[in-house]
């Protein structure tokens, strides 16, 4: 990362406007992408998973149970 941003520095100090306008065009596009709808989405898939995986895993470990008293 550390070499990351020294190229980043070295670049903005060689070519500032150059610099200035990638920075412009790549807030731009992170701006018009749905980025938040995306993140949001994996959140409520996220969650709407969750409840049957804990079922799936309450009836594994009761099974198990099961099977080591008997």
């Amino acid at each position: 990362m550390d070499a990351f941003t020294a190229r980043a520095e070295q670049f903005a100090r060689e070519d500032p406007t150059k610099a200035v306008g990638v920075a412009f065009v790549i807030g731009l596009v992170l701006t018009l992408l749905p980025i938040g709808s995306i993140i949001a989405g994996i959140f409520r898939l996220a969650f709407a998973l969750v409840r049957p995986a804990l079922i799936i895993l309450g009836a594994t470990k009761v099974y198990e149970e099961i099977q080591k008293r008997q």
